[in-house]
Formats: C-alpha cells, sequence, structure tokens
C-alpha cells in the first residue's frame, strides 16, 4: 500500500485557497482505513474544507482546501491516516508526505513603477443642500405664525389701559357680563362671574377683593363704600358661586340668567 500526497500548486497569493489530496494506492482487501478531521494549529494557515476522494464508493483518500494568510514557505499540515488489519487486529498510522507551499503578496505580481492613471473628479455633494434650505423656511414660518397668533391672543384680552383711553371700571365689568356666556357649565360661569364683581369692586374702591375670599369680604363690609343692601346682595351671590365652584352645587340654567342680572344690576347701583 502507498500513500501519494499531492498539491494542485505550490505557489498562491495571500488569502488564495490551495487544494492539497492524499490518496492510497494498492489497497489490500484485508485492510480498513480511518481519516481523521485535519486540525490547522498556524494563525498562518487555515483549513476552509474537507472532503472525501472515492473508487467505487470506497474512501480512498482526502482533499483539504487550504488558505494561507500570510507571506512566505509554509509546509502542508501535518496528517495521518489510520490503518487496521481485521486478520491480525493490527492498527498503525500512516503519515502523508507533506507539500511545500510558497505564498506571495499580492502587491509583488503587481508592483510595476509605471504612473497610476489619473481618476476623474468626484461629485461633491452641496454643503447647503435644498432639503435643509426647505427645512429652514418652514420652521421660520411656525415661529413666525406663532408669534402672530400669540400677538392676536393677547391683544383680544380685555385690558383696562391708561391715559386717555382708559376704560371705566363700570364699562370694562358690563363688557365683560355682555360676553358671559348662560349656556355653558355652571363651574365656569359662577368662577366668571365672581370674578367679575369681584374686580369691578377692587378697581372702583381700590380694595383687593380678588385676593379676598368671600368670608373675609363678609367680615370687613366697614371698608367697601356700598349701600349695605347691594353689599348683602354681592356676598349672598359670591357665597352661591362658591358653593357651585366647590361643593359642586348644580343649578338649573335659569338661575344663571337670573344671577347675571343681579350682577348687573348690583354694578349700576353702585354707579349711581
Amino acid at each position: 500500500m502507498q500513500i501519494i500526497s499531492e498539491l494542485d500548486t505550490s505557489i498562491a497569493s495571500v488569502g488564495d485557497q490551495v487544494v492539497w489530496s492524499i490518496r492510497l494506492n494498492n489497497i489490500e482487501k484485508n485492510l480498513s482505513f480511518e481519516f481523521p478531521k485535519l486540525e490547522v494549529k498556524s494563525d498562518s494557515v487555515s483549513l476552509i474544507s474537507q472532503s472525501n476522494i472515492l473508487d467505487n464508493n470506497l474512501i480512498i483518500g482526502q482533499s483539504f482546501k487550504l488558505s494561507f494568510w500570510e507571506t512566505g514557505d509554509f509546509l502542508t499540515p501535518f496528517y495521518y491516516v489510520k490503518v487496521i488489519n481485521y486478520i491480525n487486529k493490527d492498527e498503525f498510522n500512516f503519515e502523508p508526505e507533506r507539500r511545500s507551499v510558497k505564498v506571495l503578496s499580492v502587491l509583488e505580481e503587481n508592483s510595476t513603477n509605471d504612473m497610476r492613471p489619473l481618476k476623474g473628479p468626484v461629485p461633491v455633494d452641496s454643503v447647503f443642500s435644498m432639503v435643509s434650505f426647505v427645512k429652514i423656511i418652514l420652521m421660520l414660518f411656525f415661529i413666525s405664525l406663532m408669534i402672530f397668533i400669540w400677538t392676536k391672543r393677547k391683544s383680544s384680552t380685555y385690558i383696562i389701559s391708561s391715559g386717555k383711553n382708559q376704560i371705566s371700571p363700570h364699562k370694562f365689568a358690563k363688557n365683560r357680563l355682555l360676553h358671559l356666556d348662560t349656556n355653558g357649565f355652571s363651574k365656569e360661569f359662577y368662577s366668571e362671574l365672581s370674578h367679575i364683581t369681584r374686580q369691578f369692586v377692587e378697581k372702583s374702591f381700590y380694595i383687593r377683593a380678588l385676593e379676598m375670599t368671600t368670608e373675609e369680604i363678609s367680615e370687613n363690609e366697614n371698608i367697601f363704600k356700598m349701600n349695605d343692601d347691594i353689599f348683602s346682595e354681592w356676598v349672598n351671590l359670591l357665597q352661591k358661586a362658591d358653593l357651585i365652584k366647590f361643593a359642586k352645587k348644580s343649578t338649573p340654567m335659569s338661575d344663571m340668567e337670573d344671577d347675571k342680572n343681579i350682577a348687573y344690576n348690583i354694578i349700576e347701583k353702585t354707579l349711581n
């Protein structure tokens, strides 16, 4: 029996694959063979694949595909074939011939002193793209729109101005009552009604009625220069508003219209 080791090439570039084959010739019938997995213990050589070589459905060898990752001279890895003799139950190993491989650098193969051809110009993207320009325009538009809406909203609120165009507390309170909706929720209605009357008294008598509770207003009647009946009517209205705001007391829509008229009368009578 003879083991033949073959190498399809002895020169390769770095990273190229080399096929190394091992075949058995003149095989005796009383022998059987085992072909173990090739173990590569070098970082410079990698086993890509290992396959059987067949002859009449009988494995007679192995084919190894190797890849080399460094330049220089190398030997194929160590390998053995296990042989078993059925007659005398003897076992022994055969080591095939290791082959030499010369690995070259790709740069050595392609080395030349000629000047490389010039490359054409590479297109460069614009630093300020059209997409960025559109985004900036949209952002400025929305900022301007927000400023416009905020200014419009601020100017639409009721402001008591100073100077020649100053609005009297009576007129200002009446304008607010005129725009007070009796068809909404009672809690919001009475909160606004209480604020209108308190602000009217504060601006008319220079007393911080907006910062006082209803109980504090009731206990300090002497500081308010109001008729006793008007003052009592106002306190009753504030107490009712507190019950609806804080105690969630329900009230019909007709009462809301009546209380709006009461507040209007309080302002009218105070004016006189």
